[in-house]
């Protein structure tokens, strides 16, 4: 069994929390959380520290979780890293290219593994999307969609919110980085609890491969669907769908017919996240490959943010 800490009881530290509680390779022995409410959440054999350094650094675990707000994932990180310790930390990895580029630097030069959880990358139907898309030939364009009416955060933009995902998806799938990219807003909103608008998002790869993402808290109904359109058919995953892959005919997006359902095993993409963080804990991995990619998205995003502005 292998002893975890987690750094942030928030909406999703909580949902790590239950993640764990279904898988029975893993324990959650430590919390750093200020919420009283977090010591019943996770049961009395799990130890809730006030202070997260107590448990970036605790000896007696052989991992650490981080789900706190993007701005503190760079401090949390470094403090992990500089002990060895390995590191699953929420998207996006940082909010600006200098610290997700000092982190990589500490954990090579520490030789700490560190994975970036988007969470889509993990999810079974968009991994059968890349296996299968393999065979239908050179890949032509991406069309993702994703938001929905909320949530307004004060400390995290929306393109940083929801466009980690949709671009880690997009790189992952491309295999390189693009070579021209734009954003632009379609919609704003000012509130009380945080920004909200709605944006979108072209990227350009060699070859000529597209993707154009819409994206936004503005929407009047969650979305969660990215289309990959191959030479000869066309992959959908959609989140949202009874049916999370589906095949349609070559040159189509998606929208025009339902398309063929594809079986999809169904486990939930955290889980499979926590599973991954800890066969490489067991292996002992040192490779950058999960740290790579989120700091390439890291970059994508500060480009984007610079077309906003």
């Amino acid at each position: 069994m292998i002893r975890l800490g987690l750094i942030g009881a928030g909406r999703w530290g909580r949902v790590y929390i239950e993640s764990i509680k279904r898988l029975p390779e893993l324990r959650l022995a430590r919390v750093a959380s200020r919420n009283p409410e977090t010591a019943a959440r996770v049961g009395p054999d799990t130890t809730v520290e006030p202070d997260w350094r107590a448990v970036a650094q605790a000896p007696d675990l052989k991992g650490v979780i981080i789900a706190t707000p993007p701005a503190t994932h760079a401090e949390i990180a470094l403090a992990a890293i500089e002990v060895g310790m390995p590191v699953l930390v929420e998207k996006p990895l940082a909010l600006d290219v200098e610290s997700a580029a000092t982190i990589r630097q500490a954990a090579v030069a520490h030789k700490s593994f560190v994975m970036v959880e988007h969470t889509h990358l993990f999810h079974p139907a968009f991994r059968a999307l890349k296996e299968l898309g393999a065979p239908l030939g050179r890949l032509r364009r991406i069309d993702s969609e994703a938001g929905n009416h909320g949530p307004f955060r004060p400390d995290t933009p929306v393109l940083w919110d929801w466009g980690a995902h949709d671009v880690a998806m997009a790189l992952d799938l491309v295999g390189r980085m693009p070579v021209e990219l734009s954003a632009k807003r379609t919609q704003s909103e000012s509130r009380a609890e945080g920004q909200g608008e709605n944006l979108e998002i072209e990227l350009v790869f060699p070859e000529g491969i597209e993707a154009r993402i819409c994206l936004g808290n503005l929407f009047a109904t969650k979305r969660r669907t990215l289309a990959a359109q191959f030479e000869r058919a066309t992959l959908v995953y959609d989140d949202l769908a009874p049916a999370k892959l589906t095949l349609h005919p070559p040159g189509s997006d998606g929208r025009q017919e339902p398309g063929e359902p594809l079986a999809i095993a169904d486990t939930r993409p955290l889980d499979v996240a926590l599973r991954e963080f800890a066969e490489a804990i067991l292996a002992e991995r040192d490779d950058t490959h999960s740290l790579d990619l989120g700091v390439a998205v890291v970059s994508v995003l500060a480009a984007l943010e610079e077309k906003l502005s």
